[in-house]
């Protein structure tokens, strides 16, 4: 498994290969809290963005606590909102979203906006059936399991930093 810095890419994204991708964002999770003001989550927003321009040709599904779902709304218009309820409410609303055998149909690759443990599964399964797995973290940590399913790490703690202030 790779890991690399924001410092080590350019803009041609040599860390992952070529093709549609499915971005999962856990905001609360890159963010470092599970309260997301405004701020936080456009800074979330604009450093995904800066590793996924709105123009590519990827599919963002925003997984998030209910009670931040405005916040993270206006932070990421367009994208497919999925609150939660509960400490693992952004992972289980993201994950029950997806359905695997339907990703390795439409997709290349999956990239995991977050560290937690809780999509290691799935990022397994996703490899098994031949999608590169790329996972980005932030001020979240980041699981061993996870780091292990996964093909690449990138850590993005460099671009949020560029946008604005840990929430």
């Amino acid at each position: 498994m790779n890991t690399y810095s924001s410092k080590d890419l350019s803009l041609n994204f040599k860390w992952i290969p070529h093709g549609r991708a499915l971005i999962l964002v856990d905001v609360e999770n890159l963010a470092g809290t599970g309260r997301v003001s405004a701020a936080s989550a456009l800074n979330v927003a604009t450093a995904i963005d800066s590793f996924f321009p709105k123009s590519d040709p990827h599919h963002r599904l925003i997984g998030c606590d209910r009670g931040n779902a405005i916040a993270v709304g206006e932070a990421f218009p367009g994208a497919r909102l999925l609150p939660g309820v509960g400490p693992d409410g952004a992972e289980i609303a993201l994950l029950t979203a997806v359905e695997v055998l339907d990703v390795a149909r439409r997709y290349t690759q999956v990239v995991i906006a977050s560290g937690d443990g809780y999509f290691t599964e799935f990022a397994a399964d996703a490899a098994s059936l031949g999608l590169h797995v790329a996972v980005l973290t932030g001020y979240g940590g980041l699981s061993r399991r996870l780091r292990l399913a996964a093909h690449s790490h990138l850590q993005i703690e460099d671009a949020l930093n560029l946008y604005g202030e840990a929430a």
